[in-house]
């Protein structure tokens, strides 16, 4: 169980960086590329940045519920409950919300889906900072120690 718990603890620290680097320098970027090299920089922006998350954000999930089942040591059952929350919510907002409006921005830039899009990311941002907090709190827990006896 150590390493679903390490897997966790490195795909939800990793995502919190992402999704702050995402709330305070990349969307807010997006406004100053060039309208006529935006929808091009928009679907390398989607592929490269859906190269970086996937594999993180799924490792997150999966891990998450295996320690649902299999809880750390000083997580109670409604702690991980509510970390998965997190996660539906972030899962939620991201296929129905985000991804959504970045496939608007593919054809050009438009202020307004971009304002909005970058409103609603704190609907992933604040989650995933919770997840963060979260995950270092239970860091502080110890593990139990594997018995010596047979």
């Amino acid at each position: 169980m150590r390493f679903v718990w390490a897997v966790q603890v490195a795909s939800t620290l990793f995502m919190v960086g992402v999704i702050w680097f995402v709330q305070l320098v990349q969307y807010p970027g997006m406004a100053r590329i060039p309208v006529d090299a935006f929808p091009e920089w928009q679907r390398a922006n989607i592929a490269a940045t859906g190269r970086l998350v996937i594999v993180p954000m799924v490792l997150e999930t999966v891990t998450a519920l295996i320690l649902m089942w299999r809880r750390p040591p000083g997580a109670s059952r409604d702690l991980m409950l509510a970390g998965l929350g997190m996660l539906a919510v972030i899962w939620t907002v991201t296929a129905l919300v985000v991804m959504p409006m970045h496939r608007m921005l593919q054809g050009a830039f438009d202020p307004e889906v971009h304002r909005t899009m970058v409103l609603a990311n704190w609907l992933r941002t604040l989650p995933w900072t919770f997840r963060g907090g979260l995950i270092v709190w239970l860091l502080t827990r110890p593990f139990p120690r594997p018995s010596s006896e047979p």
